[in-house]
């Protein structure tokens, strides 16, 4: 596999004007993530474009990419936040409004969970992509091929 220049990133112009920032970074993938918002799994992709432009280590790129679903999630959390208290207001009236409440509230923080699972494994995924892109691989790992130096002569038997 051929290793290409970091000045032949794509995406380079985007982190000259971010940044390392974890927050820009994240509110980067946030928004590919509404703007891809038609394809299944778009947090998956916003959460590799913030992991990309981060391009640190796993685990910040996972934190990152969690962190840019949580943004893409924000207004379906403040959705639901008033989906609650008002089904909780309404207990007055009875137990019906609330046990829907309580299960619309239930479906939308398991659709939360999954765009933060999504952002943190395409942020890390969007790191590792990043890292056998760009970085050159290092001298002692040549995966079976074999350099000058390592054939044998007659003076190794």
């Amino acid at each position: 596999m051929s290793t290409g220049a970091p000045r032949d990133d794509p995406l380079q112009p985007l982190r000259d004007a971010t940044g390392t920032s974890l927050p820009a970074v994240s509110l980067v993938g946030a928004v590919v993530a509404f703007l891809t918002g038609f394809i299944p799994g778009s947090p998956l992709v916003g959460g590799a474009v913030a992991g990309w432009l981060l391009r640190e280590n796993g685990r910040r790129g996972a934190v990152a990419g969690a962190l840019a679903g949580f943004l893409f999630s924000l207004p379906t959390v403040l959705v639901l936040w008033a989906i609650f208290t008002v089904a909780l207001g309404v207990t007055l009236l009875g137990a019906i409004p609330a046990a829907v409440g309580f299960v619309v509230v239930l479906f939308g923080l398991g659709g939360v969970a999954y765009t933060l699972g999504l952002g943190a494994l395409g942020g890390y995924l969007g790191v590792v992509a990043y890292q056998r892109r760009y970085r050159p691989s290092s001298t002692d790992d040549t995966y079976g091929q074999r350099t000058r130096e390592d054939q044998f002569d007659d003076t190794q038997f």
